[in-house]
């Protein structure tokens, strides 16, 4: 019958019955050696987390430092998605005033040489291709 409280000190071959028929006992024997080596590491490791937790005041300060924490990274996640959306906006609008420079250029080109332009989007009445499209339609996102 096994102890309620069990150790990895106590994790050994000792009190095991020999049988004729079974396991390789060296085998058996690596195994729970082994098994109580990384059951006292995992051990140890817990306890000085532990005693690192009750030396910085306790797991009431840890829930208050992870809240503090976690509202600080919401904060700057918060900020970088408004700077991305205030990026986006600008190059969107330096795109369409650049567009229509090129347009205008296109067109004072096109009547300097005594035609008329072609090609044009805007000028065909053709709706603008389908990028020009998203990038000028915001992102729910």
């Amino acid at each position: 019958m096994m102890a309620e409280h069990l150790e990895p000190e106590e994790l050994t071959t000792a009190g095991l019955p020999a049988a004729r028929r079974g396991y390789d006992r060296k085998a058996v024997a690596t195994l729970l050696e082994n098994a109580a080596r990384r059951w006292r590491e995992l051990r140890d490791h817990h306890l000085a987390v532990v005693e690192e937790i009750e030396r910085r005041g306790g797991i009431e300060n840890l829930g208050r430092d992870l809240r503090e924490i976690g509202e600080r990274v919401s904060t700057i996640l918060s900020e970088a998605q408004q700077a991305a959306e205030e990026m986006r906006s600008r190059a969107i609008e330096e795109a369409g005033d650049r567009l229509e420079v090129a347009e205008e250029q296109a067109a004072a080109t096109a009547a300097t040489a005594g035609a008329t332009p072609t090609g044009s989007a805007r000028t065909l009445g053709r709706p603008a291709p389908t990028c020009w499209s998203r990038c000028r339609t915001p992102s729910m996102h």
